[in-house]
C-alpha cells in the first residue's frame, strides 16, 4: 500500500509537466525498517503518454527496468472537448508484465459498451517497480 501511494503522489506531480515522450528514471529511494535493520532499495519507474488507436496501445519498458511485474496507473486524458454528457471512458488494463503493459480504452455511454475510437483519448501510463 506505502508502494502504491508513492507511485500516486508521484503520478500527480508529474501530470503537471509536459509528458509526450518515454521517460525512464531510478526516481527515490525506498527504506524499509524492519526487526531494527534499514534497507534502502532504488525505484525504478516509467511514464509514457499514447495517442489511443483502436485495438488498445502498448508500453514497452527498456530492458531490465522492472525485475518484478510493475504497479500500473492508468489515466485518460480526453482530446476532444465536446463529448456528451452521458458518455465516460475507462481503460483496462489487458496484459502487463515486466517488459509491457497493454491497455484497451473502452466508451461507455447510456445504452452500449464499445471500444474507443482512435485518437479520442490519449493514454497516461505510470509504472512503478515492486520491491
Amino acid at each position: 500500500m506505502k508502494q502504491f501511494l508513492k507511485a500516486i503522489i508521484l503520478f500527480v506531480f508529474t501530470q503537471y509537466f509536459s509528458c509526450n515522450a518515454f521517460i525512464t528514471m531510478p526516481a527515490f529511494t525506498e527504506e524499509r525498517i524492519h526487526s531494527g535493520i534499514i534497507a534502502r532499495e532504488r525505484t525504478n519507474w516509467c511514464i509514457d503518454a499514447i495517442d489511443y488507436t483502436n485495438g488498445g496501445v502498448s508500453c514497452s519498458y527498456p530492458a531490465g527496468l522492472f525485475t518484478n511485474v510493475p504497479y500500473v496507473a492508468i489515466t485518460l486524458e480526453l482530446k476532444n472537448a465536446s463529448y456528451a454528457t452521458t458518455e465516460q471512458f475507462a481503460a483496462v488494463i489487458t496484459s502487463n508484465s515486466a517488459t509491457q503493459t497493454t491497455v484497451r480504452v473502452n466508451k461507455i455511454d447510456a445504452d452500449s459498451v464499445q471500444e474507443a475510437s482512435d485518437d479520442d483519448v490519449i493514454v497516461h501510463i505510470f509504472a512503478l517497480d515492486k520491491p
